[in-house]
């Protein structure tokens, strides 16, 4: 396989697993080595998009069409960009062309059928696009996952289950399928104990996803508000370093005053013991709950 077609699959990869740290990277080497190929122009036009750069990101686009203005993907991400700054005609109209370009792109398809279930716009359109999806590759997870979202939004909910848990057979590393589950436990069968079981192995697959916090935080508070303030608070002390390195000079200051007191205050011994004792052990804990969090999910210890 040429070289940029190696590269076109892994930004692909990457952004399919939402990591888009890699992808960045990977554009930006295909960038330096292919200048000239609308792939890449385009594939920056999404990352572009992500940040909410609308004007570049056309501009991207543009380029990238400028080349080859019979490239699908391209004319597709710009119905993207339309349709995320509200101009639901014009992002239709590009999606059509890019689909009448290619029929069988399975990008086009599966961007197009996103944005119409997204959008509740034409959930019978949507779902004839995720069933071609399938039969040009039934062993694509992607094409299950898909039909999931489209059947799910149709309140079909037995059989968007069945294409979810297909799509992770499929592919077991697939955290789309499982936040879907999830979502369907959650909000359409109100059942929070379910829906943890599910984002709980979407976590150990990404432990740093941002939408699986939110649902997972939901689920959490729904399920036992214990549970709810130990996961807010573990994403609260990992995330702020500052805090930390605050906490851990005001112990270093605490220990000689704590000292100090003790000896030029003996009446206060037992009072200082509380203080100091508890005051460590938050500290302990702000330091060690993200950690924590983590064991207690990957174990199973939370139940």
């Amino acid at each position: 396989m040429p070289q940029p077609q190696i590269a076109h699959l892994q930004i692909q990869k990457a952004f399919q697993a939402e990591n888009y740290t890699l992808a960045a990277k990977l554009v930006k080497e295909l960038m330096q080595t292919a200048p000239n190929d609308p792939f890449v122009w385009t594939a920056q036009a999404r990352l572009q998009l992500l940040k909410g750069q609308y004007v570049t990101a056309k501009q991207s686009v543009a380029r990238a069409l400028q080349i080859n203005n019979s490239f699908a993907w391209g004319h597709c991400m710009y119905g993207q960009i339309e349709a995320k700054q509200g101009n639901h005609k014009e992002a239709i109209e590009a999606f059509e062309f890019a689909l009448s370009l290619e029929p069988e792109n399975m990008d086009v398809l599966y961007d197009y059928a996103t944005y119409l279930v997204d959008t509740r716009s034409d959930l019978t359109k949507a779902e004839r696009w995720a069933r071609r999806r399938i039969i040009l590759d039934p062993d694509n997870a992607n094409s299950h996952e898909l039909m999931g979202r489209v059947l799910m939004a149709s309140n079909e909910l037995q059989d968007a289950e069945n294409s979810f848990k297909q799509a992770i057979n499929l592919d077991p590393l697939i955290e789309k399928a499982y936040i879907g589950l999830a979502k369907m436990e959650l909000f359409h069968r109100k059942n929070a104990f379910s829906a943890v079981d599910w984002i709980r192995p979407a976590l150990m697959i990404n432990p740093d996803s941002m939408s699986l916090r939110l649902y997972f935080n939901k689920a959490m508070n729904d399920k036992n508000s214990l549970y709810g303030f130990l996961w807010n608070s573990g994403l609260l002390y990992g995330a702020n370093v500052k805090w930390n390195i605050l906490l851990l000079i005001s112990l270093l200051i605490m220990i000689p005053l704590y000292f100090f007191m003790k000896d030029s205050s003996p009446q206060l011994t037992s009072l200082l013991n509380i203080i100091f004792f508890v005051y460590f052990i938050y500290c302990l804990y702000a330091w060690s709950s993200r950690s924590l969090m983590r064991l207690l999910l990957e174990k199973r210890w939370l139940n």
